[in-house]
């Protein structure tokens, strides 16, 4: 666990595309989250089980630059209805773009 975070799983998906012959940049999907956080967010609404853990897309470009991309939990939860984690949910979201700025 990092950062209050535990990493369940990282797909690479270029690796996934070289066994079957074909080629992609370097592409890792990261699946990451806390058990007590996202227990919380479910119990208000289990729909959000769809949309959790979250996920990091960590995605190098033909020009070598990398790019990341993550699904904003506060957004996750106005679709999900959970209006009143908005606030909280925003904090996340801070966090995670501050630990992708530092990376």
């Amino acid at each position: 666990m990092t950062e209050g975070f535990w990493l369940f799983a990282t797909y690479d998906h270029s690796q996934a595309a070289k066994e079957v012959g074909l080629e992609l940049p370097p592409t890792v999907v990261i699946v990451f989250g806390n058990p007590l956080a996202g227990t919380e967010l479910m119990l208000q609404s289990s729909t959000l089980a769809i949309d959790l853990p979250s996920k990091l897309l960590i995605r190098q470009n033909l020009d070598k630059t990398v790019d990341v991309f993550f699904h904003r939990l506060s957004h996750l939860c106005q679709y999900h209805k959970l209006t009143d984690m908005i606030p909280k949910a925003e904090a996340f979201d801070e966090r995670i773009i501050a630990l992708i700025q530092n990376m």
